[in-house]
């Protein structure tokens, strides 16, 4: 894995709660080796965009990506066991 790829990516992510706009065009990339933190106010949407990207929640809009595979609808047990790498270079036909 190049030291510099992108193992994570969420773009363009938007979720309502209860009428209310959470995240509105949220964005995370995550290179290989990298380590980040979410950090905010009470209320900020740190644990909806972390829902989001883990499938606990679908996003209104937007797409989450882990090894270049889209993994926005799957659910967060198929992430968690390896899902994405394991349909990656799969292909049909």
């Amino acid at each position: 894995m190049n030291r510099h790829e992108v193992v994570m990516e969420a773009t363009g992510i938007r979720k309502s709660l209860g009428g209310t706009i959470v995240l509105r065009d949220a964005n995370l990339e995550v290179r290989n080796g990298e380590v980040h933190g979410l950090i905010g106010p009470n209320g900020s949407g740190k644990t909806t965009l972390v829902n989001v990207v883990t499938g606990l929640w679908r996003p209104d809009a937007g797409k989450v990506t882990i090894g270049g595979v889209d993994v926005t609808d799957m659910s967060p047990e198929r992430i968690a066991s390896g899902g994405p790498s394991k349909s990656r270079g799969s292909t049909a036909g």
